[in-house]
């Protein structure tokens, strides 16, 4: 069964509050179902945009939500979020990139982002140039609800927050019946 956070994630992008929901294994038939017969969901994640005009200098920190990471020359894997500065600011995008996702592209965790860093509960890191990176929530209900700060010289945020998606939603003229019939809990919506 996939973990608790996974649910909501998933939930989540198929514009569904996870949080209704109480019981893990009603919760995961109401998002199987949803990902099954929900084509129609509607929403856009709000994003952010941190660029870099130079290196990350060991110490400076850049925070998304809650998660602050902390930049390092050597990262020590017994610390979370510790990521290792690139000879580049590319490179240490990419570090970046990687520790939010909980990938790996080069190295392997470890190497570019300390071993206890786990991957973003609330972001994920998509489109990256050579200078800029784009965030943007796994919750297309989150409106722009997440802070973005730094400490760094050589980087910053467009905004404050992740700007404000729309909410999702399943789109007009369709109706569902969710789950299955008498589990509490679950919610006939028709819309």
């Amino acid at each position: 069964m996939p973990s608790r956070n996974e649910l909501n994630v998933r939930a989540a992008a198929v514009g569904f509050d996870g949080s209704t929901i109480p019981n893990d294994s009603k919760l995961e038939q109401k998002v199987l179902w949803l990902e099954k017969n929900s084509s129609t969901v509607t929403g856009t994640a709000p994003t952010g945009t941190v660029t870099a005009s130079g290196v990350a200098v060991a110490g400076e920190t850049i925070t998304i939500g809650d998660v602050t990471y902390t930049w390092r020359a050597a990262v020590n894997n017994a610390v979370a979020n510790e990521i290792k500065i690139g000879a580049a600011a590319t490179n240490s995008l990419d570090n970046l990139k990687d520790a939010i996702n909980g990938t790996s592209a080069v190295g392997a965790p470890g190497t570019e982002y300390s071993q206890l860093t786990k991957r973003h509960p609330k972001v994920t890191a998509g489109a990256k140039n050579a200078t800029t990176l784009v965030v943007a929530s796994t919750d297309t209900n989150a409106n722009g609800s997440l802070a973005t700060t730094e400490t760094m010289t050589n980087w910053a945020w467009g905004a404050a927050t992740l700007s404000a998606g729309t909410m999702g939603g399943i789109a007009q003229g369709t109706s569902t019946s969710a789950g299955v019939a008498g589990i509490s809990g679950d919610r006939n919506t028709s819309v």
